[in-house]
């Protein structure tokens, strides 16, 4: 299985996850078989690797040392087996998880040209108010009026704005993605 990024866990998680000790995994860890962040956290991914090569080893041990008593030797191979089994699929549905996490998270291309075109639109706005006010407020005298109609005016813009990036988001939201329609 090849790894492309570290989910982190506690030692707990990773033990309870490959089915040994606590102690066991921070021995992992001393040792260098499972790297550990600044945080002391494990990567989980790691951990459940070398746990099934651990149980791998296990196996070929005991098929090497297959004595008399063959029965007994062969429970214990098709236990191993069955728990290596169990931790792959466990390793392979943490990465799936992990994978699924990276997925949700939005491409940095997509949101810069979508702030790019929401600074287009508040500029185009808020530069077509002196062009939407420049009459109404010529023939006014009264500063403190012509200060609250501009700002009024700023707000209505900074509101529409708004709206019209909330009302974008919802029909974006509401919009049946290419997945959907296969």
């Amino acid at each position: 299985m090849e790894i492309n990024e570290t989910y982190w866990v506690t030692s707990v998680e990773a033990a309870k996850r490959a089915a040994v000790t606590d102690r066991t995994v921070k021995a992992w860890a001393h040792k260098g078989y499972v790297p550990r962040n600044e945080k002391g956290q494990l990567d989980l991914l790691s951990a459940l690797e070398h746990r099934i090569t651990t149980l791998n080893a296990e196996i070929a041990t005991l098929r090497r040392r297959k004595v008399a008593n063959g029965s007994l030797e062969d429970l214990k191979l098709a236990k191993l087996a069955a728990e290596v089994r169990l931790l792959e699929a466990k390793a392979d549905s943490e990465e799936f998880v992990r994978d699924e996490r990276a997925q949700s998270l939005v491409e940095r291309d997509s949101v810069e040209r979508e702030y790019a075109e929401f600074l287009v639109k508040a500029r185009a706005r808020l530069l077509n108010i002196p062009t939407r006010l420049a009459l109404e407020l010529a023939q006014l005298s009264d500063p403190s009026f012509i200060e609250r109609r501009l700002r009024d005016t700023v707000y209505e813009a900074l509101i529409e704005l708004a709206n019209d990036d909330a009302s974008t988001q919802n029909s974006q939201e509401l919009e049946p993605t290419a997945d959907a329609d296969d």
